[in-house]
C-alpha cells in the first residue's frame, strides 16, 4: 500500500477496514489488530485523528517506533500478525500504516484471553453466535448445529437416529 492510498482512505474517514489513532497507544493498536486479524483485514494508520481526519504524524524515533510496531505484530497477540508496515513525512513527524490481513490459523487471534472482531468503526468482542461462527470459520470447532423453530424433541424419528449411531 502506498501513501496514495492511505491519503484516500484518511480522506474517507474510518470505516469497517479502517482504523484511525493520533498516537501510538499498545493496548489500543493492540485490540485494532487482532480485531482486523480476525475479520475482512484493514488498515490501521498512526497519527491521524479518528474525529477530524487531521494528519498529526508522530514525533520521535522512527527506528523506535517501528521495532514496537514489529513488536506489537509478533508478540502482542496470541499469535502473530500478518502486517505490512508503512511510513510517510509530514510536517515534523511520521504517519505510520499498518496493513494487516485476514488471519487463517488454526484459531482466532486473541489479545490475553479476549477476541476482538470490527464491527462497522469499533473493535468488540463478538457475541457468542458470532464467537461459534468465527471458531467455525477457523476451523477450531466444528458444529452442525442449527435451532429450527417450531420442532421439539417429539419431531425426531428415534428408530432412524439409533440406526444411524449404530452405522
Amino acid at each position: 500500500m502506498e501513501w496514495s492510498d492511505v491519503a484516500r482512505r484518511i480522506e474517507a474517514g474510518e470505516d469497517e477496514r479502517t482504523e484511525f489513532k493520533r498516537l501510538f497507544e499498545p493496548e489500543k493498536c493492540a485490540r485494532a489488530l487482532c480485531a482486523f486479524s480476525n475479520s475482512d483485514g484493514g488498515v490501521l494508520v498512526l497519527g491521524v485523528d479518528d474525529d477530524t481526519r487531521a494528519i498529526h504524524g508522530i514525533d520521535g524515533d522512527p527506528e523506535s517506533l517501528s521495532e514496537r510496531l514489529t513488536g506489537l505484530l509478533q508478540s502482542g497477540l496470541s499469535g502473530p500478525v500478518h502486517a505490512r508496515i508503512g511510513r510517510h513525512p509530514v510536517g515534523g513527524g511520521l504517519v505510520f500504516w499498518l496493513e494487516v490481513r485476514s488471519q487463517r490459523s488454526f484459531e482466532p487471534l486473541r489479545r490475553g484471553p479476549r477476541i476482538f472482531v470490527r464491527r462497522g468503526r469499533a473493535n468488540i468482542e463478538p457475541s457468542a453466535e458470532e464467537l461459534q461462527d468465527l471458531l467455525n470459520r477457523f476451523g477450531y470447532i466444528l458444529t452442525e448445529e442449527q435451532t429450527l423453530l417450531g420442532t421439539s424433541i417429539s419431531d425426531i424419528d428415534v428408530g432412524r437416529f439409533e440406526a444411524f449411531m449404530t452405522k
